[in-house]
């Protein structure tokens, strides 16, 4: 986990994967985990960073701004996928 500069300036991204995981780990999808990051950002920065400059998910958009991507058969099925419990 960061704390750095470079973390304040780009957005505190960690704070954003952290909720992801969070998200995960009360049983939520991949899909749901990273629109939960949109939908609850800690910080106007974090968003623009993770989800561009639209401030949304662009899940499966050819011309997406988004900082993170799900790609391949992880795409197809994201709204399924969780950890076992």
């Amino acid at each position: 986990m960061s704390t750095g500069i470079m973390e304040q300036i780009v957005g505190n991204t960690t704070e954003g994967v952290r909720m992801f995981w969070e998200r995960m780990g009360h049983g939520d999808s991949v899909k749901q985990a990273l629109q939960y990051t949109c939908d609850r950002p800690v910080s106007g920065p974090m968003l623009m960073t993770m989800w561009g400059l639209n401030l949304e998910t662009d899940f499966g958009d050819d011309d997406e701004d988004d900082g993170i991507f799900v790609w391949g058969q992880g795409f197809v099925n994201f709204n399924q996928i969780r950890l076992n419990p």
